[in-house]
């Protein structure tokens, strides 16, 4: 994962996260795991439905988003964590592209005194 961090005013930071399909695989297994207790299929039972099938009938970009959605928050937390920058509220977060996925996140940061 490529990471570009960026301080700006207001004590606040611009965090530049751009993933690989590696770094998504293990969310990429929890999305299908949350997503086949959920969804509804006839002829099989939830939890039960075949990974293919299932990123067919719900379609890529809601399996793409259920995995972003596990994903995003570690990444920035980590992120945040190993370049010492401590956020005192959720980071405001924008998806930029999705091949290569690209997300941008404003963290407000805590004054140090």
């Amino acid at each position: 994962m490529k990471v570009l961090t960026e301080k700006i005013e207001n004590s606040q930071a611009v965090l530049q996260l751009e993933m690989e399909a590696s770094d998504l695989d293990s969310s990429m297994e929890e999305a299908y795991h949350c997503l086949a207790n959920r969804v509804s299929i006839p002829g099989f039972r939830k939890g039960k439905i075949p990974r293919a099938l299932l990123e067919q009938y719900v379609g890529k970009e809601t399996f793409l988003t259920e995995a972003l959605g596990h994903f995003i928050p570690k990444a920035l937390s980590q992120t945040l964590e190993s370049r010492g920058l401590k956020a005192i509220e959720k980071p405001k977060v924008r998806i930029i592209q999705i091949e290569p996925v690209t997300v941008e996140a404003v963290a407000p940061l805590r004054h140090c005194y």
